[in-house]
């Protein structure tokens, strides 16, 4: 539960419906042990998760994000895998694009610059697809790709079935960039 006047933040990719049914198809065939399946709609991409912060200091987190212009790029899906630790398994990227780096650090620079936490490990772009499973079989990799023409800032609030996003704001890559829309 977060205290009242702060909410839980986070930068996203977040994918089109299109790419999201896709992403969403292929954990439906994953044969993994115990786990729960993250449901299509929740689906996304962390680029920086800020955390707990005051709701006053929203309005300087999305005039950051929106004063940014950088290209939009694709993102190819072609792995899955485990991590034990948490029971997490993901789809993953063997390339990133360089775009997509400059986007994160671009971003993580921008918090810092705001005085603002965030997480410092490395980029590892994965989409999370089940928690808490305890083996995942021999699995095919994904053939998914998330055309990033846009990324998001997400609220995030804890409950006993897991987090709740709700896309607070999306912010345009590539020639629109720099626009920036609320949902």
């Amino acid at each position: 539960m977060v205290a009242s006047g702060v909410e839980r933040l986070f930068f996203a990719l977040w994918p089109s419906a299109t790419e999201g049914q896709a992403m969403a198809a292929y954990a439906a065939h994953l044969e993994c042990r115990h786990g729960r399946r993250i449901t299509g709609d929740r689906l996304h991409l962390t680029l920086a998760f800020i955390g707990a912060v005051e709701r006053t200091r929203r309005p300087a987190i999305e005039a950051m994000a929106a004063a940014l212009r950088m290209p939009g790029f694709v993102l190819h899906f072609d792995r899955v895998g485990l991590w034990r630790r948490g029971g997490i398994v993901w789809a993953g990227c063997s390339g990133v694009p360089a775009s997509a780096e400059a986007l994160v650090a671009t971003l993580r620079h921008g918090l810092g610059t705001l005085g603002l936490p965030f997480e410092r490990r490395a980029f590892r772009p994965h989409v999370t697809l089940f928690r808490r499973a305890s083996a995942l079989e021999r699995a095919a990799p994904p053939a998914v790709a998330w055309r990033c023409r846009a990324f998001v800032l997400v609220g995030s609030e804890l409950d006993p079935v897991g987090a709740r996003y709700r896309v607070l704001r999306r912010f345009a890559l590539g020639s629109e960039a720099g626009t920036a829309y609320s949902d």
